[in-house]
């Protein structure tokens, strides 16, 4: 399978890129042993959650955010609170990061949970031109 190279904007960017991957090279990922594929519209009501899928692709090709209760989102590497809230500073498809920047951005009041920093409302800035 062909891997899509990670790309970086900012200086926050290129400096989390480069941390990145000196760290990665050293770094063994072992395949777990039970695995589920999850799709846009997914629930987890089978798991006690009320909450649902929802694909934010960008940031990698299957990126997803997990919308809880239309209260909170869990935005995975779609955003970074680095600094600030912003869009996710590492990229594989900056279009698709784009669109899952703006698709967040349209869902309204949520709290949002990043993958990097502290939650937030539903706000904040710089989607990459």
């Amino acid at each position: 399978m062909k891997k899509d190279p990670i790309k970086s904007f900012g200086i926050v960017g290129k400096l989390v890129l480069g941390l990145s991957a000196r760290d990665l090279r050293y770094t063994k990922i072992e395949k777990p042993e039970k695995m589920i594929f999850i799709k846009e519209g997914d629930s987890l009501s089978e798991y006690g959650i009320e909450a649902k899928i929802i694909e934010l692709p960008g940031h990698t090709k299957g990126s997803v955010g997990i919308d809880v209760a239309g209260k909170a989102l869990i935005t995975g590497d779609a955003l970074d609170n680095w600094i600030f809230p912003s869009a996710g500073h590492l990229y594989s498809d900056l279009t698709a990061l784009k669109k899952s920047a703006e698709r967040i951005r349209g869902l309204g009041s949520r709290t949002l949970y990043y993958g990097h920093g502290k939650p937030t409302k539903n706000r904040f800035r710089d989607i990459p031109k």
